[in-house]
């Protein structure tokens, strides 16, 4: 049920509002929230973009779209949808995002593909609920032809290590995990261009790839028994070099 405030913006305000981003030359909005699908005329405000000649994109747990007339109302306006999913198990992603959210993004996502659109996103959080099910998560998002961002848990400022948080290594490993997946899908679908030569090559300082399946990148591990450090393929190419303790 939608929450109302006190200085909410009206059905007509909301009108007003996109006229005005339109005029002011806006080429694109995106819709999120909060959870935009728990404002009932939310589907209206899309709809009013669109005819704008806006570009229109939205941000959504699936809600939105759980219902196979409104994602298809909604692919035939929008550019893009981004659903929140951290993983394809359901108990792992419920440990993240609160029960009953799997189901929630899982229809929405099937609704999704079986009516043919292929712009979908998904924005997955990393904890020590799901990081041991980022590779299968992520190879549901290859089969499904789903472009996907990673990002691991971690406390702004001064909070407090939580049980869930992830430590600087695994928080590295996510974050170029998730770059270099992004240049692998580059790497299918970009000719040979100066363009993908240089997003090819964007790697920062200190992140290699491996020399010997060239689509890996090396990472650091620790052996589970002896504790010693190591370096080896993100892909498990069988690739491993020893750890230089100076870096």
């Amino acid at each position: 049920m939608t929450k109302n405030y006190p200085d909410q913006l009206s059905f007509i305000e909301w009108f007003q509002l996109l006229e005005q981003l339109k005029d002011c030359g806006v080429k694109k909005v995106i819709f999120t929230g909060g959870e935009i699908g728990l404002n009932h005329d939310s589907l209206k405000y899309i709809d009013y973009a669109y005819q704008l000649g806006l570009s229109v994109g939205l941000i959504t747990n699936g809600t939105l779209i759980g219902k196979k007339r409104n994602a298809q109302f909604l692919a035939d306006r929008c550019e893009s949808m981004t659903i929140s999913l951290d993983s394809i198990d359901k108990e792992e992603n419920d440990k993240n995002r609160g029960r009953g959210c799997y189901e929630i993004a899982m229809r929405g996502i099937r609704n999704l593909l079986d009516i043919g659109f292929h712009n979908i996103y998904i924005n997955a959080t990393v904890t020590n609920y799901n990081l041991k099910s980022v590779d299968q998560t992520i190879e549901f998002f290859k089969e499904n032809g789903i472009a996907y961002k990673l990002g691991g848990f971690s406390e702004l400022g001064r909070g407090s290590m939580a049980d869930i948080s992830l430590s600087f290594e695994e928080r590295k490993e996510i974050e170029w995990y998730d770059r270099y997946g992004l240049l692998q899908l580059l790497n299918q679908i970009i000719p040979d261009t100066m363009l993908k030569f240089q997003l090819l090559n964007s790697l920062p300082m200190g992140i290699k790839i491996c020399p010997k399946c060239s689509e890996g990148i090396i990472i650091n591990c620790r052996n589970g028994k002896t504790g010693h450090l190591f370096k080896a393929c993100s892909l498990h190419c069988g690739h491993t070099e020893k750890f230089n303790t100076t870096e």
